[in-house]
């Protein structure tokens, strides 16, 4: 079949890049032919990558008239997107249109069940989503995020510590979430105010920041926040240049897992959370809310009850996200800092092996491209139905 893909480029230090990567160049080993239709990481010219032709974003990253053509200049038998779907619609991605979707507020928000009402065939990425599109009658399948676990796995703690140049043998805590829109979606100044009154009973305690500090996204300015808390001496950080230019490589993020004690993943919503299993395959603990996709993706670690959070209604999406409790995420630091961390490996990995990419791949892509190519078989061909 010949799988026209719409998302960030492969090579984007994001969850859809790092997914594009992992889900097309398996596409690929299976036998069919895909291109990319990259929204964010290329611009102007067509490049290949490998075997599969990366298409450039056209005037902006929902630029329709364009992503159309490209697939029809591929001669695409369907177009698969993986993105926010309440940016997207049937009429900007044409009649073969396959959502694979992310749903990150509760309920169902309308915003998503109306964009993927003209859908060829949706596909929730999280069991969650899926469930919840069920109970509406919407249809459609279910395929999990993947992590490589060829690449994500334990590896000594000290190691990983030097390979990021540190020099420290105390507890750390670990927050890998991208810092943009305001407030922040992924709950950044609750979970740094956790951490301030965490670390005030804890000498040895640190604070690792995998995201921007500055507002320069949209963000919220951590700088300012950390002055304020005076936790400037409590504060770990990537290079700060290369994470807003080129992105910190996968085997850095290995280090990174592997180099922290408990990754703090307690974000306002999470359509799935590709953080949350990359920490677990690397044998780390996670602390993540109980609501949206993060529940099904605790292994081993602890979660922020709804009781503990209030709801916040997010009109874009016609639907409630989640604000934790700065000090129920506290209390959850206090019993990661507890915990016997051999105890805490058996229980992640476990986890983590569901989401491995080739057992995905087998499980769930392969039957699904299956009926996908039926379905498409029985319908319009890209030739009569994209302009």
């Amino acid at each position: 079949m010949r799988i026209a893909w719409y998302s960030n480029a492969p090579w984007a230090p994001s969850g859809y890049g790092c997914q594009t990567k992992l889900v097309t160049e398996r596409m690929v080993e299976a036998g069919h032919d895909v291109c990319i239709l990259a929204n964010c990481g290329l611009e102007a010219g067509v490049l290949n990558w490998g075997d599969i032709p990366v298409f450039p974003r056209g005037n902006g990253m929902f630029d329709g008239a364009t992503i159309r053509r490209q697939a029809k200049q591929f001669d695409a038998d369907i177009l698969i997107s993986f993105y926010d779907v309440w940016m997207l619609s049937a009429d900007m991605m044409g009649a073969r249109w396959v959502p694979w979707y992310p749903v990150d507020r509760e309920p169902f928000p309308a915003a998503v069940r109306d964009k993927l009402t003209g859908a060829f065939y949706p596909i929730a990425c999280s069991q969650w989503g899926y469930d919840a599109a069920q109970e509406l009658g919407i249809g459609g399948g279910y395929i999990p995020c993947c992590v490589d676990m060829e690449q994500f796995k334990p590896v000594d703690k000290a190691e990983a510590r030097k390979k990021m140049g540190l020099d420290f043998d105390g507890f750390i805590v670990g927050i890998v979430a991208d810092n943009k829109g305001y407030p922040s979606r992924k709950a950044l100044a609750e979970q740094v105010e956790a951490f301030a009154r965490f670390a005030a009973k804890h000498d040895d305690a640190k604070l690792y920041l995998h995201t921007c500090l500055s507002g320069q996204r949209g963000g919220i300015d951590l700088s300012d926040l950390i002055i304020h808390l005076d936790l400037e001496q409590k504060i770990l950080t990537c290079d700060q240049g290369a994470y807003n230019t080129t992105g910190l490589p996968s085997d850095y993020m290995v280090a990174v897992y592997n180099a922290i004690n408990v990754l703090s993943a307690v974000s306002m919503d999470e359509g799935f959370g590709v953080p949350i299993i990359e920490a677990q395959a690397c044998g780390i603990p996670v602390i993540v809310g109980e609501w949206t996709a993060m529940p099904e993706l605790l292994g081993a670690g602890w979660a922020v009850t709804k009781a503990e959070a209030h709801p916040v209604w997010t009109p874009s999406h016609k639907g409630y996200h989640y604000a934790p409790g700065i000090d129920a995420i506290a209390a959850r630091l206090e019993l990661a800092y507890s915990a016997d961390p051999e105890f805490m490996v058996p229980p992640a990995i476990e986890l983590a092996k569901q989401y491995e990419a080739d057992t995905v791949f087998e499980t769930y892509w392969e039957p699904m491209l299956e009926e996908l190519q039926e379905r498409a078989e029985m319908s319009p061909s890209f030739e009569e139905i994209v302009t």
